[in-house]
């Protein structure tokens, strides 16, 4: 048997009636819970005895598409990425990029295609840098290539407390 996740102590597991298991789990097996959505939970439980098998291909990760992308701006020469989320975050960056002069088109389902050439801008849209905390990420490459990076502070969702000034600390 392999055990993939504990709950806290003092935590407990709920099973909605449809989600109920056909036997009691044996004692010294826990479901890994995952929350996935408000009031609901899924569960795995792998028993061994068995070999898994197969494949599987993971999702791309939206902070390592958008350091990827913020990185185009260091060459001239075309770049494509492939495995790449589409999601709202990537499509935003994607504009702040063609708002500084990149050629950006999708070349496949999940792959896009970056020539970063005609960037002659070194000023970011405050409306486009309002929508993702990641638009602090070109300020180095747009500094490193250009001599120069007119950034406004970042939005993005409110979760918290996120610095910014680890990355001014970096331009340094």
């Amino acid at each position: 048997m392999v055990r993939l996740g504990a709950l806290p102590e003092g935590a407990s597991v709920r099973f909605p009636a449809e989600q109920r298991l056909d036997r009691a789990l044996p004692s010294r097996m826990t479901p890994l819970t995952v929350m996935t959505r408000p009031r609901t939970q899924e569960f795995l439980v792998i028993e061994g005895g068995v070999p898994l098998t197969g494949t599987i291909r993971p999702e791309g990760n939206k902070n390592a598409a958008l350091t990827l992308l913020a990185a185009t701006l260091l060459t001239s020469e075309p770049v494509v990425l492939g495995n790449m989320p589409r999601i709202r975050d990537v499509d935003t960056m994607l504009e702040l990029l063609v708002d500084l002069g990149a050629e950006v088109a999708w070349t496949q389902r999940n792959e896009v295609r970056i020539c970063t050439a005609d960037v002659s801008s070194t000023s970011l849209d405050e409306g486009l840098s309002e929508r993702i905390r990641a638009s602090i990420l070109l300020a180095g490459p747009l500094l490193a290539r250009f001599g120069s990076a007119d950034v406004p502070l970042p939005g993005g969702d409110v979760i918290g407390r996120r610095r910014v000034d680890t990355h001014l600390f970096a331009l340094e």
